[in-house]
């Protein structure tokens, strides 16, 4: 997303001349063209297209207005000549449901591979955690008294 100042520096031109032509191009950029945060406009890479392409028909000596019905000529053809894949409705839908089929059986396979996995590794920490941790010391007073034995009386 390309904020005025970028393409201010971009293009050079000065954000005035940058607002000046996002608001003549406004209905045009339909949807490339948003508000971010503190009110910055934010253009996208298919907004910076239309713009460039603004400028360049500019500098090739068209009035802004000739540009821009220029550039509205060039996206309505664009978009028409956009066509749809033709699908036919049961072909697709087969192949697909096999694939994520196997996909899922392959997943499947997978996690029952890793459940074998973990339950091998926690045997392994509770054969080697008593391997691995020192044995219990003495206290430190210990060694200057000896333990206290009662002894009990038996009559």
């Amino acid at each position: 997303m390309y904020t005025v100042k970028d393409v201010a520096e971009l293009t050079h031109l000065t954000s005035r001349q940058v607002y000046d032509r996002l608001t003549a191009l406004s209905h045009v950029l339909n949807g490339t063209l948003r508000t971010g945060s503190r009110g910055a406009k934010l253009l996208s890479d298919e907004g910076f297209a239309v713009f460039r392409r603004l400028i360049d028909l500019e500098d090739a000596g068209h009035s802004r207005e000739s540009a821009i019905t220029i550039i509205q000529g060039d996206l309505e053809s664009i978009e028409q000549n956009r066509a749809e894949p033709i699908r036919n409705d049961g072909e697709g839908e087969g192949n697909l449901i096999a694939i994520l089929r196997e996909r899922v059986a392959s997943q499947e396979a997978t996690i029952l591979e890793q459940r074998e996995q973990i339950r091998f590794l926690r045997g392994q920490v509770e054969h080697l955690t008593p391997l691995a941790l020192p044995k219990p010391r003495k206290s430190f007073l210990s060694r200057f008294f000896k333990p206290l034995v009662i002894a009990s009386k038996t009559q």
